[in-house]
């Protein structure tokens, strides 16, 4: 045992190829590119492997035996610290243990041998002697390859194993054997990667055999895994070491050459076993049970190569791949029913073995990839004509297999998917220059198709595994197939494979039609892909596609009219709109024809049974995932031209009134396809001048009202395309263009809208329809409210539309157009008669202009004059004023530096303050909206700006009392944009405390809440806001003096709000003045006696009884101590595991506003009776009555407990109040009283809980229980109702009477006999022995064996427990 002589003896054998053996068996390396660096030193490893686990009794183990070997070896090399302890006296002194402990081990000492700690041990060492002293391990390679293979020899196989003996067999043997084999492959690791090893070749051979190849096919699960990992370890090492030709060793390509040799000798056993029992009409027993042993092993094979055949080199692999096409021949062809199980699965796995060769991504595992692309092209063409040749053989071997049979068929299609994906990508890249494979590709590419679905072609497979199937028939079809559709050489191929499709409408298919037409739609969207592209063809390309898809796509426009279930028809309705999504709405219509050969033609050009092509189309159309660009032209021609049939259709006289309406219903939904061919057209420029006429003239046509709000939004989508267009930095002549056609159009298009808004507008004021097909005589009001709701969401539509197309317009016509608008404007505000709805669409339209943000800085300074008259006087109708402030808002929003001028700044400001005198309710939020927009614009650096907001203060303040809620989450919204703009918390607290000082009660109580809310939303994010807040309580406290409930209401919010805030350093110096104002108003007048408990409450939390009590008046101390008994009980309930309720105030309306009483029950916010809060007044009628009737069945519950109990009770109704009763007084008996079951006392005769109906009132039910009382005179039976006795007839008497004795038996038939009752005295507890008894007491149980049956077992116990006693709380167990 030497050390090594000098580092670079080191360096120079640690090399890329030591590294994959490091990294996979002992994990000691990290390899990282070209470089290998120790991940653990070895001195760091053997501190590891000394360290004790307690909580791992083999971690123990391993410590203890590690301890002992460097005990040994720091006494043998006089060492005295890990760093002496060398790793090849290490491994030296592990091999002598190992082979030590192999002469004297035994079954009997499994538990207590030290093999498999000496094995881990051994494991972790090797790869650091390898790699420092290679010829050591040279050396002592035979020795660890002898000690390794007698330890396997010595334990016992289970196959040999008596069944007595099998549990004492496996315990601890199998994870020694596991064990010894991953210490096994490391050790192989360790010597495959020297170098002159040639003379080692016999040993590594019979030490892989021994300890790994013959587990391949044992019985136990976990060995067989084990030596499964194990060899592909090896072969994941030949893999790296294959990357680079210099890195290979003698014995590198060793164990792969060994391990296709075993592969295939077990493949022809199998082969050759299949061929000569074919020829044999008998077989014996034996060779049954040993062609079984060959089966077993030839899974436990396949289901190796599944893993490993990527790691193979590339003649082994491919000669391991014919021997697997052989296998699964074989298996196929089998018609030996009683081995049908059998052969499915040994076809199972040889196809997931051979898909590893097929799948393409798998061949960067070989390094020699390169040079064997021809051979492995080859192979795969010839696999995939015998796979197709054998698709009929598979369909029936898997035919009533239910599961087995689905995940054949699975991986059979996938191994023809992923052939065909292979030579289908060379091909298309022109990568091959095999022109055989390329014809094979045209030729076997069809068959392909037909073989996939013929695998779901019945009804033998689950529908899961048919969407599989459908999925890997998908991938050929999304992946390289539309570049075969535009191949002149293929063109027969494609013909066939569509033929091959067009089978999935025949009805054989109907149960997997959810997955696989929509694989036809895909394979037509592909189709087209491939022969159209995207920039457009020409027609005589467009006739050849017409030619090839349109039968499939007939084919399924027939079928929905074919089939009568709803489940065919929805997958019919996916498909097309799959190729709708796909191919664009232009080719899918030149494939379809709406109109049925057989259908009238004066019915329109749509036949019923096709209509509901156009309900799918217009779903399909809003996924712009199409990659063809829409053509206005086809929309002008072709879809216009059908709704000019159908309109005219509908004047046929000859159709009734409904065939009437279908045809104009029809015409709306074709003009409902126009927005989809807005999105990006590719015409523009050419076809929308002539479109535009069209569409004005459709929006004035009063038979279809419905036209505008569709034609609308086609034209806002069309302009804002166009403007996002040329707003991008990809601007082009072609956007420019687009632009000037729009401002040509929009000369004619905006006269029209604002026609249109002005209809809308009169026709809601006289109330006229909307729609004139669809309203009748005798329409009531609640129809009159919807039609005016629709037309006031048509005017929106149309103002949008508005402000898409006018930033569009030429700036001279828009200036023209806004004029008119202002005049007529004018002219309606100096009647005397003035039409309020004319005025509203001129605010309409003017609102539209704004938003549109193309108005100049004059046209908003006139707009502004005349508006101003509007907001300034309530003389006309409130919507006039409310539309008149949501024009200037929209001046706000947009034209910000307009109302911040300092020019008008103040005049802006002074308008709409001093409006509150002429203010309308409905406009209220509407002007705080306004001042929002203007305040968002306001700079902090400006002083102008900033002596603005004082004057906005006080009417913000105010409006936080009004009546109206929006108008109060308006102002709390200002209140806080006034807090940002501002900038500056200190001088605006500044100006709201100054409102404290008002004249009025209301201003005083407004400044408070707005000092709350502003403390509520800063106090924990803002450190001056908490630096000011013990000055501000201090200065709102002063206001507990007042007489006014609202402001006392205010304060004792504020206080409430501002406690949490707070620290207690902070809160401390003020609590006396705080506690002593708060108590003033505890009861009496202002109710707040909820809200100070509340706020009491979280002081004692923070401060404690003992700091508070002093602090209140004599007179209210009872209420410190009502709370200290509420405490002491709740905190005893959350000792005993009892739940209670929490204190929950997320909100601020719920902090200021609550009013709840504090239940004793701990839940805040919430009174205990009725278990209702404000938050109640929110909840649906629907809710309270849930919530009642829970509350209901809860105290029903208690109440029935307490009926039930017969306990005594304490009469305490002649006390005095606070009177303390003393128990042990001789006199306290007289207020003892016991109550019967039917007693009810007056304190507890509620029964039931409150309920509340519909309307929210109070339901109080009469009792009308019945009892029923029999007498021994059937003509004096009576009941009693409400107090009242009423005469029963003698029927009724005679039902309760035999109730009542059907009752009787059956309580006597329930009653079991006491085994030795009658042995039981009635004077005395023990037993005497009576006249006429046979046996002595207890001294003989007769036995009979119907007692003891399942049936009378149960009874048989009960007679017994009185003689033998169980154990407390436990139950009889069952034998």
């Amino acid at each position: 045992l030497t050390r090594p002589t000098t580092q670079d003896t080191q360096i120079s054998i640690i090399n890329k190829r030591h590294a994959w053996s490091i990294v996979k068996s002992s994990k000691m390396m990290d390899f990282q590119g070209d470089n290998m660096e120790m991940a653990m030193p070895f001195e760091a490893l053997l501190e590891s492997l000394c360290t004790n686990n307690a909580q791992n009794e083999k971690s123990m183990r391993t410590a203890a035996v590690a301890s002992a070997l460097v005990e040994v070896v720091q006494e043998k090399l006089g060492a005295n610290s890990f760093k002496d302890v060398t790793p090849a006296a290490m491994y030296a002194s592990t091999l002598n243990a190992i082979t030590s402990a192999l002469t004297s081990d035994n079954i009997e000492s499994l538990d207590q041998s030290p093999q498999s700690s000496l094995l881990e041990i051994l494991g972790q060492v090797i790869p650091y002697v390898s790699s420092s002293n290679p010829n050591l391990y040279i050396h002592q390679f035979c020795t660890t390859s002898r000690a390794l293979r007698g330890i396997i020899s010595s334990i016992p196989s289970p196959m040999h194993s008596s069944p007595h003996d099998q549990s004492s067999v496996s315990v601890g043997w199998n994870a020694l054997l596991r064990q010894c084999m991953r210490t096994s492959s490391v050790a192989l690791n360790g010597i495959l990667i020297l170098e002159n090893t040639k003379h080692l070749e016999k040993e590594v051979l019979r030490c892989f055999h021994s300890t790994i190849v013959q587990h391949f096919d044992d019985p136990r699960a976990k060995v067989r895994r084990q030596a499964h990992a194990c060899a592909i370890e090896l072969l994941q090492l030949f893999s790296t070491m294959g990357m680079d030709g210099e890195n290979k060793s003698q014995l590198s390509s060793l164990i792969p050459g060994q391990l296709v040799e075993y592969s295939h000798h077990i493949i022809l056993n199998y082969t050759n076993q299949g061929e000569k029992g074919s020829k044999k009409k008998k077989k014996s027993a034996e060779t049954e049970s040993q062609m079984k042993e060959k089966v077993v092993r030839l899974l436990h094979l396949l289901s190796f190569l599944e893993s490993s055949l990527p790691l193979l080199h590339s003649k082994g692999r491919l000669n391991l791949g014919q021997d697997l096409v052989h296998v699964f021949d074989r298996a196929v062809t089998n018609k030996d029913e009683s081995q049908r199980q059998n052969s499915a699965m040994i076809m199972n796995g040889a196809l997931a073995a051979l898909l590893q060769i097929f799948d393409s991504s798998n061949g960067e595992y070989a390094g020699d990839r390169n040079g064997v692309d021809q051979d492995e092209d080859s192979f795969c063409a010839q696999a995939w004509s015998s796979l197709l040749q054998s698709n009929a053989s598979l369909i029936a071997c898997t035919k009533n297999l239910d599961a087995r049979g689905g995940e054949c068929r699975i991986v059979y299609t996938r191994c023809i998917s992923s052939i065909a994906l292979r030579l289908l990508h060379d091909h298309c890249k022109q990568s091959t220059k095999n022109s055989i494979i390329s014809a094979l590709v045209h030729k076997l590419l069809p068959l392909s198709f037909t073989s996939v679905l013929n695998c779901i072609g019945d009804d033998e497979i689950s529908a899961e595994a048919a969407q599989s199937i459908c999925a890997e028939l998908g991938r050929i079809i999304r992946s390289d197939f539309k570049h075969l559709a535009s191949n002149k050489e293929a063109q027969k191929s494609v013909d066939a494979c569509i033929s091959a499709m067009q089978n999935i409408l025949q009805y054989r298919f109907h149960s997997y039609w959810d997955s696989s037409l929509p694989l036809l739609a895909s394979f037509v969207v592909s189709i087209v892909g491939g022969m159209i592209p995207t920039s457009g063809s020409n027609e005589k390309i467009m006739a050849q596609m017409k030619i090839r898809v349109k039968s499939s796509v007939g084919g399924l426009v027939q079928l929905h009219a074919d089939v009568r279930d709803k489940s065919s028809k929805q997958a019919v309705e996916n498909s097309i709109g799959v190729i709708v999504q796909g191919t664009g709405l232009e080719i899918f219509m030149s494939l379809v024809d709406l109109s049925d050969d057989n259908s009238d033609t004066s019915m329109g050009p749509i036949s019923n049974g096709r209509a509901w092509i156009l309900s799918v189309v217009k779903p399909s159309l809003t996924n712009q995932s199409c990659p063809y660009r829409p053509r206005l032209a086809f929309f002008q021609t072709f879809i216009l031209g059908l709704a000019r049939k159908c309109d005219a259709a509908s004047a046929n006289a000859t159709l009734n009134a409904a065939e009437c309406s279908i045809q104009k219903q029809r015409v709306v939904d074709l003009w409902s396809l126009f927005p989809s061919f807005c999105i990006n057209p590719i015409d523009i420029e050419t076809s929308f001048p002539t479109l535009a006429q069209i569409l004005v003239k459709a929006m004035a046509d009063a038979r279809y009202p419905q036209l505008l709000t569709i034609i609308c939004t086609g034209m806002a989508t069309l302009a804002n395309n166009v403007k996002d267009k040329q707003d991008s930095t990809e601007a082009d002549n072609s956007s420019e263009s687009e632009v000037r056609i729009l401002s040509e159009c929009s000369v004619k298009i905006l006269p029209e809208l604002f026609k249109q808004v002005d209809k809308l507008h009169q026709r809601s004021n006289t109330g006229t329809a909307v729609d004139e097909m669809d309203v009748d005589d005798n329409d009531n009001e609640e129809d009159e409210k919807k039609k005016l709701s629709l037309d006031a969401q048509r005017a929106i539509t149309v103002t949008d539309t508005i402000a898409s197309f006018a930033p569009l317009a030429p700036n001279e016509f828009l200036k023209g157009l806004f004029k008119k608008l202002l005049q007529r404007l004018l002219v309606l505000t100096q009647a005397s008669d003035s039409d309020t709805e004319k005025i509203c669409s001129l605010f309409y339209l003017a609102q539209a202009l704004v938003k549109s943000k193309s108005l100049s800085e004059e046209s908003v300074h006139l707009l502004y004059r005349s508006v101003k008259p509007f907001i300034r006087s309530d003389e006309h109708n409130s919507r006039v004023q409310k539309r008149a402030y949501k024009v200037f808002a929209e001046i706000c929003q947009h034209y910000t530096s307009f109302t911040t001028d300092s020019r008008r700044l103040s005049e802006i400001i002074d308008l709409l303050i001093g409006s509150s005198v002429a203010l309308q309710i409905s406009a209220r939020h509407m002007r705080l909206k306004c001042i929002k927009f203007i305040v968002n614009g306001l700079s902090s650096s400006n002083n102008l700006h900033m002596d603005v907001i004082p004057n906005i203060t006080g009417e913000v303040l105010l409006c936080l009392k009004d009546a109206n809620g929006k108008t109060r989450d308006s102002a709390f919204q200002l209140l806080l944009a006034l807090a940002t703009a501002k900038d500056d918390m200190t001088e605006y607290f500044q100006i709201i405390v100054g409102a404290l000082g008002g004249q009025t009660a209301s201003m005083r109580s407004a400044a408070v809440i707005g000092i709350s809310r502003l403390v509520y939303e800063y106090a924990r994010v803002d450190t001056t806001v908490q630096s000011l807040l013990p000055f501000l309580l201090q200065t709102v406290i002063v206001l507990f003096d007042e007489n006014s409930r609202e402001v006392i209401k205010a304060v004792i919010g504020f206080v409430r709000v501002s406690v949490p805030a707070l620290n207690k350093d902070q809160l401390e110096p003020l609590l006396p003045e705080i506690v002593g104002g708060l108590l003033k108003f505890n009861r009496g007048r202002g109710r707040f006696r909820a809200k100070i408990k509340i706020i009491l409450k979280r002081l004692v939390k923070m401060f404690g009884y003992e700091a508070i009590t002093p602090l209140v008046p004599e007179t209210d101390k009872r209420l410190l101590s009502h709370m200290r008994k509420l405490a002491e009980r709740a905190a005893r309930r959350k000792a005993a595991n009892i739940e209670e309720g929490h204190t929950v105030v997320g909100e601020f309306d719920d902090l200021m506003d609550s009013d709840e009483e504090d239940s004793d029950g701990g839940r805040t916010l919430m009174t205990g009776m009725t278990g209702f809060t404000k938050a109640t007044g929110s909840m649906s009628r629907k809710s309270m009555r849930s919530a009642a009737s829970s509350i209901k069945s809860k105290n029903k519950s208690v109440l029935s407990a307490r009926s039930n109990a017969s306990a005594p009770r304490i009469d305490t109704r002649g006390e005095k109040d606070g009177e303390i009763l003393d128990m042990l007084d001789p006199k306290a008996n007289k207020s003892v009283r016991f109550m019967e079951d039917q007693e009810e006392d007056s304190d507890f005769s509620d029964d039931e809980a409150m309920e509340f109906d519909d309307s929210g009132k109070l339901v109080i039910k009469d009792d009308d229980s019945v009892n029923h009382k029999n007498s021994t005179n059937g003509d004096n039976d009576e009941m009693q109702r409400d107090g009242k006795r009423m005469r029963i007839s003698k029927f009724e008497s005679a039902v309760a009477a035999r109730k009542e004795a059907n009752s009787k038996k059956n309580q006597n038939k329930a009653k079991v006999a006491t085994l030795g009752s009658a042995y039981k005295s009635k004077k005395a507890g023990g037993d005497v022995k009576k006249k006429n008894q046979k046996f002595e007491p207890y001294a003989y149980v007769p036995l009979d064996g119907r007692d003891y049956t399942k049936k009378n077992r149960g009874k048989s116990v009960e007679k017994m427990a009185t003689v033998v006693r169980q154990k407390s709380g436990g139950k009889r167990k069952r034998r």
